[in-house]
């Protein structure tokens, strides 16, 4: 997948090869990328304050605007995201050993191949996702949007004294919080409350907790730690596997995302064993778990064959979405889908052994057949 011109490539190559050719190519950059970069000026600052390695020199201005345009300039010659300069570690790469990785850019272009984007909603609402692949949940999910929906919630309620609480839309953990019956006088007074966040911010949806196993517990016994599973449709409905993650959450947090201070480490797609550290996206890696100890790598995942036959069974279910980011979890019955994603970013699977995986992939959806060629 291009996104320059072989001619803009070779001269931004060239460009880079000198400080002083970087830099003129970065002020060109900061003046006809004004907008976008004032757009992503805030996660730009957030990239630079979150990793690890540079708190102690956040406080020099000049260190801080150096580091803002070496962000600057692979965002636009590499088509990265602020976060990913950090997560990849690109002021340590090679313009080769940059051009190796899939960045945000990459994946978009595989999006426009593989997805159809009538089916984005699908995907970003989790209630229609549930509605569509419920039966592999294993709980059961309500969508609360207005009075009408008190009768469910209190049978509901009833039967779960504790409950998952989500926004109808979200992503990285945000908006995803327990709730306990036992924290307000009555379970009416609880619909009470979300009747009350539904008319400031829209419906929200409340689900069963996941009773997750007691090996999987083992890594962290606060969060569900789930595995990344995607899922590429082939041309011939067989379902391709590559670089499946665990994500592990720190103790005392709910969620195990990345994004919320969650450990990443890859899994060989054949024996489900863990291969990589875990990491963060600060940049810390932890070759034990830092709250419980468990060892990360060589951590065998359970029931593996199982969990690649979930994907098996969910990726054909909508052929006209052919990437999917599974997110799964394991209980004593089994495999169970915590939620899909339509735009699963290509971020953990490079992270944690810091090897990119464009030249690999892009092979695989280049010699798949175009999405509208597949009908």
């Amino acid at each position: 997948m291009e996104f320059l011109t072989k001619k803009q490539e070779r001269f931004y190559r060239n460009m880079e090869k000198t400080p002083l050719g970087r830099e003129l190519l970065t002020d060109w950059f900061m003046i006809a990328k004004r907008k976008r970069i004032a757009y992503y000026e805030d996660k730009i600052t957030a990239a630079i304050k979150n990793y690890k390695e540079n708190e102690e020199w956040l406080g020099d201005k000049n260190a801080v605007r150096k580091a803002r345009r070496a962000i600057i300039f692979s965002m636009f010659a590499y088509g990265i995201l602020p976060d990913e300069y950090y997560m990849f570690r690109f002021a340590y790469l090679s313009p080769k050993g940059k051009d190796s990785f899939i960045t945000d850019k990459v994946t978009v272009a595989n999006l426009h191949k593989l997805n159809d984007y009538a089916y984005l909603n699908l995907f970003n609402n989790k209630y229609e996702t549930y509605k569509i692949y419920g039966e592999y949940y294993g709980r059961q999910m309500l969508l609360l949007k207005g009075e009408e929906d008190r009768a469910a919630f209190l049978e509901f309620a009833s039967r779960n004294p504790s409950f998952v609480r989500k926004g109808q839309t979200g992503a990285c953990g945000r908006g995803v919080n327990k709730f306990s019956c036992a924290d307000y006088p009555s379970n009416d007074a609880l619909f009470d409350h979300f009747m009350k966040e539904v008319a400031e911010t829209g419906p929200v949806v409340v689900e069963e907790l996941i009773k997750q196993s007691a090996v999987m517990s083992s890594l962290n016994p606060t969060s569900v730690n789930g595995i990344r599973l995607l899922t590429l449709l082939g041309d011939d409905g067989e379902v391709i596997y590559k670089y499946p993650f665990v994500k592990i959450g720190r103790n005392g947090s709910f969620v195990d995302n990345g994004g919320a201070g969650g450990l990443l480490a890859l899994i060989d797609e054949k024996t489900g064993i863990v291969v990589t550290k875990g990491i963060a996206e600060s940049g810390e890696s932890f070759a034990v778990h830092p709250d419980t100890g468990t060892p990360i790598p060589g951590f065998q995942v359970p029931d593996w064959e199982q969990a690649l036959e979930l994907g098996r069974k969910l990726a054909p279910i909508t052929p006209r979405v052919r990437y999917i980011g599974w997110d799964i979890a394991h209980t004593d019955q089994g495999w169970v889908v915590v939620e899909g994603n339509f735009a699963s970013m290509f971020i953990g699977q490079q992270m944690c052994d810091q090897i990119g995986k464009r030249k690999e992939f892009c092979e695989i959806v280049d010699n798949l057949k175009d999405l509208e060629k597949t009908e």
